[in-house]
């Protein structure tokens, strides 16, 4: 999107400076605006896009470290759901696994 939105941009821009003093200064204005639009939305989209991407694979790496098998068993066991001899257990267990 960012090199077509560019050039695009850049193209309308130069042709409505070129026509500068024509009779249709109404399409040399619309023709600016349009290329400045397209200018700035090649520009600015790869960033937000960019900043989009990060969010979501920082989003994607803590699902993951959530769910690995010792921040399971550790978060059981602080909500008390199992005691600290089921805990020891499974904590060997998830070690000699690993």
């Amino acid at each position: 999107m960012r090199p077509f939105s560019l050039i695009l941009g850049v193209i309308i821009l130069l042709v409505s400076f070129l026509t500068i003093g024509s009779p249709f200064h109404f399409f040399n204005l619309l023709g600016f605006i349009i290329g400045a639009i397209f200018v700035l939305m090649g520009l600015f989209m790869p960033s937000w896009q960019l900043v989009r991407e990060r969010r979501q694979a920082r989003m994607a790496a803590k699902s993951t470290a959530a769910n690995t098998p010792d921040a399971i068993l550790n978060e059981r066991y602080a909500k008390g759901e199992i005691t600290k001899e089921q805990y020891d257990s499974m904590k060997k267990d998830i070690d000699a696994k690993q």
